[in-house]
């Protein structure tokens, strides 16, 4: 793992970085880690697209904010994949607990050669465990990616208390579910 990228200022710091290539630029791809935080502060990764001669970088455009999600200031888990489109997606999860209630989302991010672009955004975990009083009204729902077809669609199961199937397609430029989510988006696309 490089360091490419220095700290970026009092109570926070780059931890995990992931060096990618997309068509005709490398991508530096850091995780940003807040030290002091509050329990609302999403987990995030900023994104530098890196131009290059003779082996030295000679110019950095910043994506900073490419991607957020979770909760005290840390992400749950990201990584990057070409399993769905032409180009590498980061694909990353946290969660927020709540008045007894957790919600874990997912999102996607496509490294495109113009710039990082969210292509979807999915709640992927409901829990009301820390807030049922009565265990008849517990609940608890996970969602799971599976069924890939490159640039074209993908499935997301739903299992647990309540279970469902949504196709994703994509639509040229993001992935579109068919019909309403069991636990709905979580922002942006």
């Amino acid at each position: 793992m490089t360091d490419a990228v220095a700290a970026a200022g009092t109570g926070s710091r780059y931890a995990r970085q992931q060096l990618v290539q997309v068509p005709g630029r490398n991508v530096l791809v850091a995780e940003y880690v807040f030290d002091d935080f509050s329990h609302a502060t999403e987990g995030r990764l900023d994104v530098f697209y890196l131009d290059a001669s003779d082996g030295r970088v000679t110019g950095v455009e910043r994506f900073e904010r490419a991607l957020e999600v979770g909760g005290q200031g840390r992400l749950g888990q990201w990584s990057i994949g070409n399993d769905l489109l032409g180009v590498p997606v980061i694909r990353a999860s946290g969660g927020f607990t709540g008045q007894g209630q957790t919600i874990g989302c997912t999102k996607l991010v496509a490294l495109m050669p113009d710039g990082p672009r969210q292509v979807a955004s999915f709640a992927d975990y409901s829990s009301n465990a820390g807030a049922a009083l009565d265990p008849a009204e517990l609940s608890e729902i996970t969602a799971s990616m599976e069924g890939f077809v490159p640039g074209r669609s993908f499935e997301l199961h739903y299992t647990g208390s309540e279970t469902a199937t949504v196709h994703f397609d994509w639509n040229g430029d993001r992935f579109v579910p068919r019909g309403e989510l069991p636990l709905g988006a979580c922002d942006g696309a």
